[in-house]
């Protein structure tokens, strides 16, 4: 289940984990390829790749370090994304060259409210 989230949605969320992660980036042409683990297109500011053992595809992020105020999605997976480790799409190689590896970054895991 990947939810489909409306800038609406944004209050509509309840932290159920905070947790410390490793985040890289990618973009076009910098290890993007084609659709998502998930089947969907990524989209920058909202699609992360995620170890599947650790985030299932479908939960949902709260990345505090990062100005998007909507939660990022875990519609993808990667070789190299192992453990405690998201990869956040971005819009360009450039700017994902830019963010490089960020260690030790805090995170929020959510669930919508009112759902177990």
């Amino acid at each position: 289940y990947i939810p489909i989230l409306t800038p609406e949605d944004e209050m509509t969320f309840d932290i159920v984990l905070t947790t410390l992660v490793t985040i890289t980036a990618y973009a076009p042409g910098c290890g993007a390829t084609q659709a998502t683990k998930s089947g969907a297109w990524p989209t920058a500011g909202h699609s992360v790749a995620v170890d599947p053992k650790v985030f299932p595809l479908g939960t949902l992020f709260k990345i505090p370090s990062m100005p998007q105020t909507a939660p990022f999605i875990a519609m993808d997976t990667g070789r190299k994304v192992k453990g405690h480790h998201i990869d956040v799409y971005m819009t360009s190689c450039r700017e994902a060259i830019e963010w490089g590896r960020q260690r030790q970054m805090r995170i929020h895991v959510l669930k919508p409210r009112g759902r177990p």
